[in-house]
């Protein structure tokens, strides 16, 4: 259930979903950098244990932060309660390690907005290490990396999901409707978010990346 509610007025464009499993040095960043979209309709959903409130005390304190425990153990009853729990038209996702540019979520309605076939985006991505530099990030994630960001197209990231999944897990955003039309996450014998990717090929649901 929602742990902390902090402002409760109409419902938002876009829920972006955080799980957290501990507090780490990376996770406040991490939510600073979603509280500083240049597109500000937005609530996040910060899901973490019973500590949730405790938690919410050492970010910062904008009325578009919300927590939300987690209904059960693992990463995707966490992902499964902040769906639950999101009332915006469109619902993103973020990690706890990572960093999001400023216009990330304007550039990916727009890309939505401009292109009415797709279903599902993702976004490029930049690798950097613990320090956010780029020298710990060697030779394979880089072309991991490179690999990613060539894959923008729908027809492309088709392809490219028998290979590895296509979008990064942490850069996704879709309209409310469309994870209704997946049924959310499942706790399978697998990556939940290559099994998701999947499951919206299969079911003709067009994906892409601006």
């Amino acid at each position: 259930g929602v742990a902390a509610r902090r402002g409760a007025s109409s419902p938002p464009t876009v829920s972006v979903v955080l799980p957290v499993r501990d507090r780490r040095p990376t996770t406040r960043a991490a939510v600073e950098s979603i509280l500083g979209q240049t597109f500000a309709d937005l609530e996040l959903l910060v899901v973490g244990h019973d500590d949730v409130d405790a938690l919410l005390e050492r970010l910062p304190a904008d009325p578009r932060l919300r927590g939300v425990r987690r209904a059960g153990k693992g990463l995707v009853a966490a992902l499964t309660s902040g769906l639950a729990a999101a009332r915006g038209r469109f619902v993103a996702r973020m990690d706890d390690d990572d960093l999001a540019r400023p216009e990330r979520l304007a550039a990916q309605l727009d890309h939505l907005r401009d292109h009415p076939g797709l279903g599902l985006v993702g976004a490029r991505v930049r690798l950097i290490d613990a320090e956010g530099g780029r020298d710990g990030v060697g030779a394979g994630n880089r072309a991991y990396e490179s690999w990613l960001n060539g894959l923008t197209a729908p027809a492309a990231i088709r392809d490219a999901c028998f290979v590895e999944c296509p979008l990064p897990h942490p850069t996704w955003l879709a309209h409310r409707d469309v994870w209704a039309r997946l049924g959310g996450y499942r706790d399978v014998d697998g990556p939940e978010d290559h099994d998701l990717v999947l499951r919206a090929r299969n079911t003709g649901i067009a994906m892409g990346k601006p």
